[in-house]
């Protein structure tokens, strides 16, 4: 449902909103899937601290790299 959700997010040009979903995902990867590390996990809040609309884990998982979206 967040992909159909950040593909209207997307067309419809609201950032906030696909921040939001792309900060919802990362919840589920680290709580759900248990696929986050802390290091991930720290850059990721520590992007959305600093303002970032959106932050999240991408990659294989267990490690990966974050994606960031600011405005």
């Amino acid at each position: 449902r967040r992909v159909l959700d950040a593909i209207e997010a997307i067309s419809r040009g609201d950032l906030a909103a696909l921040g939001r979903l792309m900060t919802e995902s990362h919840a589920s990867l680290r709580d759900d899937f248990d696929v986050s590390v802390p290091e991930l996990d720290a850059i990721v809040a520590k992007a959305l601290a600093s303002g970032a609309l959106g932050a999240r884990l991408t990659g294989g998982g267990f490690g990966g790299s974050a994606i960031v979206a600011r405005s």
